[in-house]
């Protein structure tokens, strides 16, 4: 809901850069906003994950991507993939038994989903984006929101402004004195 609201504050100029734990980012609440198109492209979202790894270049992140070996508790039960022919294939299996109007209408989403995905940047651009720093940080956190302002910190400019969200004030007062230790930032206040 907070990307959201940057976002229509932004109004298409700028980006919101949206990090995000797990397999995807949760940008429903953001929807209900009635975004324009231009305004929902600021939203660029991206996994946690890329955090400590912004300090290698980008052929090392591919090298590591490609030598990357899941975990042994993912190999035993994994269903065999399909190739990309053998998806289309299936989908075409699929679409004939359509209707007229069904397979119109499949083809459609199918077209919408492509141009979603051809207009969104490239994970390079993203990266690109977070090495060079953001002009100011939102934090909204759940639980202790500590790890996470010390891992976002810095990819902020410097003397630049950062809010921290957590609805319990004991993780912010960690979170505050956290960050008075560091010596780093002025200008600390801490309110709820």
């Amino acid at each position: 809901m907070v990307v959201g609201a940057v976002a229509g504050r932004l109004g298409g100029f700028g980006r919101a850069l949206l990090a995000y734990e797990g397999q995807q980012a949760s940008i429903e609440a953001s929807r209900r906003f009635n975004l324009s198109a231009e305004t929902e492209k600021a939203i660029v979202p991206f996994p946690l994950t890329w955090v400590p790894r912004l300090a290698q270049t980008e052929e090392e992140i591919a090298a590591d991507t490609e030598r990357r070996v899941p975990p042994s508790y993912c190999t035993k039960a994994e269903p065999a993939k399909l190739s990309s022919e053998a998806v289309a294939q299936n989908e075409a299996a699929r679409a004939r038994t359509f209707t007229k109007e069904q397979q119109a209408k499949f083809e459609l989403k199918r077209a919408q989903r492509e141009a979603r995905r051809a207009a969104r940047p490239k994970d390079t651009q993203v990266r690109a984006w977070l090495r060079n720093k953001s002009d100011s940080l939102i934090i909204a956190s759940r639980f202790d929101p500590t790890s996470v302002v010390m891992g976002l910190l810095p990819l902020l400019k410097p003397s630049r402004p950062f809010v921290v969200f957590c609805e319990f004030f004991e993780p912010l007062v960690a979170c505050f004195h956290a960050l008075q230790a560091t010596g780093t930032v002025i200008g600390l206040q801490l309110s709820n």
